[in-house]
């Protein structure tokens, strides 16, 4: 270390020596910026005095609070990411749950829809099934008395002398005949008629014709929608009536579709096809 051989030096290295020792001491109260200070300022000092020893000191001092700014500064990254992730999580979670909820309270609103609607529905049938039977009631009640009241007053009308019983019950047979006769059956409730709409009719797509390709007379049918699939049969040229029964699909880059005449069935390329 270089002597010191003035009294100003020596009070200027006293001083230096009292701004580390401040560096130090803030440096353990984890003050790191004051401590940066104050080192910079015996930094200063030391190198006017040319201790050169004593700057590297310093520096090293400098560095390591730095490192702790540093340090800490990250700490305070982290826990901020780490804290927005916990909120982010919460969040998703929240966001889960009430999507479960409205799940569940749309299910069983639709639930309840569906219980009120067919217990609606029961109900009305149950009211129209009533009704039905107090008609078919009230007719049977209509059609006994009107049958009793005609047989008293054919009773009465026949009470004469010259009417002996079996003439009286011949003539209210002949009116229970003519008067149940011509109404038909009184106890079978109406049926409705139900027209079950017919089925509409399958035509099947119209015929196309064959355009064989160039320098060939007939049409390959093959098993499968590919140029290496086998020929399972052929179709000569202008052959009409040909059948599309499927969907088209491409395949070997080129349209295929699946076709039927006669008995044969199978695929072919679209483009050798037309309408006729």
């Amino acid at each position: 270390m270089k002597l010191v051989t003035t009294k100003a030096q020596q009070a200027r290295q006293a001083q230096a020596e009292t701004y580390s020792e401040l560096g130090r001491d803030l440096r353990s109260k984890k003050e790191y910026k004051e401590a940066i200070n104050a080192y910079k300022k015996a930094l200063a000092i030391f190198q006017e005095l040319g201790e050169q020893n004593r700057v590297k000191e310093i520096q090293s001092d400098i560095k390591q609070a730095q490192y702790h700014i540093w340090n800490a500064q990250l700490n305070q990254l982290n826990q901020f990411v780490t804290a927005l992730i916990f909120v982010a999580l919460r969040f998703i979670v929240a966001l889960g749950v009430i999507v479960v909820v409205l799940g569940g309270v749309i299910s069983l609103g639709a639930f309840i829809e569906q219980k009120v609607f067919f217990a609606v529905a029961g109900l009305i049938s149950l009211v129209a099934f009533i009704a039905q039977k107090i008609i078919f009631a009230l007719g049977v009640i209509v059609v006994t008395v009107g049958i009793v009241m005609s047989c008293v007053v054919v009773w009465k009308i026949c009470d004469l002398p010259r009417f002996n019983f079996y003439q009286k019950f011949f003539v209210l047979v002949l009116l229970g005949i003519v008067s149940v006769q011509p109404h038909g059956n009184y106890f079978k409730l109406p049926q409705t008629k139900t027209k079950v709409p017919s089925s509409p009719s399958t035509a099947p797509i119209s015929g196309y014709r064959v355009m064989c390709p160039p320098g060939s007379e007939e049409l390959n049918v093959r098993q499968l929608p590919s140029l290496s699939a086998s020929v399972i049969s052929t179709i000569p040229c202008d052959t009409t009536g040909v059948q599309i029964i499927g969907k088209e699909t491409r395949a070997s880059g080129e349209v295929w579709v699946k076709i039927k005449y006669q008995k044969i069935q199978g695929w072919s390329v679209k483009r050798f096809l037309s309408k006729r």
